[in-house]
Order: structure tokens, then C-alpha cells, then sequence
């Protein structure tokens, strides 16, 4: 069985493209939604599947770029119960980051999860195992691609029109969008935040 990552498991690299498998199509469709609401309606947008994959592509990119079996057993062993638990882990383990920078540099990690040279924070890919030790026991993780899923990465304005219109950012969510490819010469976009969101953006 592929598991949630949809390749075998024997396999350390991105797998195959337009992989059907596992969490993260469904991730990949519903990337828009909360890290830490838990949905359980009855509405394609409220599926509790969908909590399900977003979680599991969260914790993904955590075990990828933070200690994996060693941050999971903080996380789960502190005595925080919501999203300082994560917070708290990663303090113990000698990394100080709030949720919020974590939420921004994971968004940025989809985006790049093709590169297989990322900086530390922002991989999900290095074409092949990563791995983490702890109490002993080596853990490996496979690399992830998220284009090679199928559907592949929710884009809006590549797919969609997003201006508040058709959609609203909720809390502790990314939102992503395409403003182009294969642009040259200079280019100006202008964007208004509203109080309590930031803004990354990747060149690739």
C-alpha cells in the first residue's frame, strides 16, 4: 500500500505525475481551508477529509524540515492542546518560531516543492529519503512533489479569481495565487492587506 504520501513506500523520491493517491490530492484541491479547524460537514468544502489531508500535509512538512520522529513525540508529550503545542516542540528541540511564521514559510514550501534544493524550512523534496534518528531508531521519509499529484496545487488567478469576491482567507490558512509566468522586464502589482495577513512571495 502507497500511504498517505500515495508512493511506495520503498520509494524516497516524488513518485511518479498525476499520482491520484493518498492525502494529498485532496490537500492539493482544498489548500485554502484552516490548518486548525476541524471540519465535519457535509459540503465538498467542509468534508472532514478535508481536515484530514490539510493535517497530514502540515505534519509532513514538519517531520521534512524540523526532527521528525523527535518533534512529533514533543509535540504530542508537552502539555499544550492547541497550536502552541507545536510551538512548544519545536522550543524544546532549540528552534523559536511562532505559528504564524511556521504557517508562512509552510505555504512557501508547497510552492517549491519541485525544487529539490530548498533551504531548510521551506522542503518538502530532495529527490530522495529524508531521515531523522531518535532513541535510536532511524525514520525515513519520502520526498514530496505536490505538482506531481493529481489535481496538482489549488492556484487562484491561474484557475480562479480570488479578490474577496469568491473567496475569504480564513484563520491560520494559506492562499495562494499565480500572479504569472514567464514574465520579463520590470513588474508592479499592487496588493492591500488587510490587518492580521501577510504576504510572501516566490520567484521561481
Amino acid at each position: 500500500l502507497e500511504g498517505p504520501r500515495g508512493v511506495a513506500y520503498d520509494d524516497g523520491t516524488a513518485g511518479s505525475s498525476n499520482n491520484p493517491y493518498g492525502q494529498l490530492p485532496r490537500f492539493n484541491n482544498y489548500n485554502d481551508i484552516s490548518l486548525t479547524q476541524w471540519y465535519d460537514g457535509d459540503s465538498d468544502y467542509t468534508n472532514t477529509l478535508n481536515s484530514y489531508a490539510i493535517v497530514y500535509a502540515f505534519g509532513a512538512y514538519l517531520a521534512r524540515n524540523y526532527g521528525g520522529a523527535e518533534l512529533f513525540h514533543e509535540i504530542v508529550s508537552n502539555n499544550k492542546t492547541d497550536y502552541t503545542a507545536v510551538e512548544t516542540a519545536l522550543a524544546s528541540l532549540g528552534t523559536s518560531v511562532d505559528f504564524a511564521t511556521l504557517l508562512t514559510r509552510w505555504g512557501a514550501a508547497v510552492l517549491l516543492s519541485d525544487e529539490v534544493n530548498a533551504t531548510q524550512g521551506y522542503r518538502y523534496n530532495q529527490g530522495e529519503f529524508f531521515s531523522s534518528i531518535y532513541n535510536g531508531i532511524t525514520y525515513e521519509y519520502g520526498s514530496i512533489n505536490l505538482y506531481q499529484y493529481y489535481p496538482s496545487p489549488w492556484l487562484y488567478g491561474s484557475t480562479y479569481s480570488w479578490d474577496g469576491t469568491y473567496a475569504t482567507a480564513q484563520r491560520q490558512s494559506n492562499v495562494y495565487y499565480h500572479a504569472g509566468s514567464n514574465l520579463t522586464g520590470s513588474q508592479s502589482f499592487q496588493i492591500t492587506l488587510q490587518p492580521g495577513y501577510r504576504l510572501s512571495v516566490v520567484v521561481k
